[in-house]
């Protein structure tokens, strides 16, 4: 998972981008994910949530710690984080199914910082899909980001998304009686993103889809470092590893955040990967 951070005076975003074996982000499954903070230095957003816009737009794949690192943010006073579970919230599926089919079937208008800007405007950040199939055009838009990065083994990252997103999307691809499909009968966000990134087929396109979204994101964040207003803004994270809320605090310069206990508050866990180990706070 990839964070982003924006440091301009305007709107604060994340965003959240996830890497694996697709890039499209459903934005990541359990793999790698991006997230994208704009505004990091502003003032505690739950003071102010009404008043910043986007967080962030996050490209992560799915099952990649991205609702835990969307909760991390939070945790951390960044607002309301955009990840997947957001999209029907807010009925979103048609804008992305727009911003997906121009970009990838070169269908209608692409999406520009206008379009971003009104979609994600009222959002902190981003993570997950399908914010994490936009992770070069996020970073685009938004160049003076924090972008946070999650990492995960291809085989597990794998492994999760066969028993889960993959095996649920083989059943709304299955024929009924009338000889069509639920994907083909009500074709909804998830059935155009599985359709475009992965051809439907994730057996012949996860692996290859997951070696090219790991090589676009070096890529990008190999530029960045190159460029003195954005190096030293890119945190990769490992899941497993010890110290992780030290190192996302370290990086947007917070307090690690403890409880009414003086304790360090445990780092959330949602997704099927393995947990990323808060640790420290000393």
């Amino acid at each position: 998972m990839v964070a982003f951070l924006h440091t301009s005076p305007a709107p604060h975003k994340l965003l959240s981008l996830t890497s694996s074996s697709s890039f499209p982000l459903s934005f990541l499954y359990h793999a790698r994910f991006l997230t994208f903070l704009f505004n990091p230095t502003a003032v505690d957003t739950r003071a102010l949530q009404a008043t910043l816009t986007p967080p962030t737009a996050s490209p992560l794949l799915s099952l990649t710690s991205t609702s835990a690192l969307a909760d991390a943010l939070e945790l951390l006073g960044y607002g309301t984080i955009y990840h997947m579970r957001e999209v029907n919230k807010n009925g979103h599926q048609k804008p992305w199914i727009n911003a997906l089919e121009a970009k990838y079937a070169g269908r209608g208008k692409v999406f520009g910082k206008e379009e971003w800007d009104d979609l994600l405007g009222n959002f902190a950040g981003t993570s997950d899909i399908p914010s994490a199939f936009f992770a070069k055009e996020f970073i685009a838009v938004y160049p003076d980001t924090y972008v946070i990065h999650t990492t995960r083994p291809f085989t597990s990252w794998s492994a999760s998304m066969r028993r889960t997103l993959w095996a649920a999307q083989q059943n709304r691809l299955a024929p009924n009686a009338n000889g069509t499909s639920i994907a083909t009968d009500e074709r909804l966000l998830r059935d155009v993103y599985w359709e475009m990134y992965w051809k439907n087929d994730f057996d012949a396109t996860g692996e290859k889809r997951w070696q090219e979204h790991e090589a676009a994101l070096e890529k990008l964040r190999q530029e960045r470092e190159l460029d003195p207003l954005t190096r030293g803004k890119w945190l990769q994270l490992e899941l497993g590893k010890e110290g992780a809320w030290d190192e996302l605090c370290k990086l947007l310069g917070k307090e690690v955040p403890k409880g009414h206990d003086g304790e360090v508050l445990e780092w959330p866990n949602h997704d099927d990967a393995r947990p990323v180990v808060a640790g420290g706070g000393k």
